[in-house]
């Protein structure tokens, strides 16, 4: 009976690491396509979005073959929080709209 009890204990063990295991998918590429051009879009997000610098930041972003482009990111906020736009500029001279959203708000840490 013991060894029977054991058994059954070890199938369940083994059936609720497997599930959270299936739960958990690798990391994979998402297809996506970045506008870049060698103009700073920050006059245009002002006068079209009334957007303002707000984040800047040291940063990087994975290329298709594997490679890292270093760069900078810089988010751009409507005061209201009603848009915001990041883009990623490597110098001066390449600038590409990564995001852009809406609602834009303060973050409330609920749950981590």
């Amino acid at each position: 009976m013991n060894k029977l009890i054991t058994l059954v204990l070890i199938g369940l063990v083994s059936l609720s690491s497997q599930a959270t295991a299936q739960d958990i998918l690798p990391p994979r590429p998402f297809p996506m396509a970045t506008m870049c051009s060698n103009l700073d879009p920050a006059k245009s997000f002002l006068e079209k979005f009334k957007e303002l610098p707000f984040v800047d930041g040291e940063a990087k972003i994975l290329g298709p073959q594997g490679k890292y482009f270093v760069g900078s990111m810089r988010m751009f906020l409507n005061p209201t929080g009603e848009s915001f736009s990041i883009v990623f500029s490597i110098g001066d001279t390449w600038h590409c709209v990564i995001m852009t959203g809406t609602n834009a708000a303060a973050s409330i840490e609920e749950s981590i």
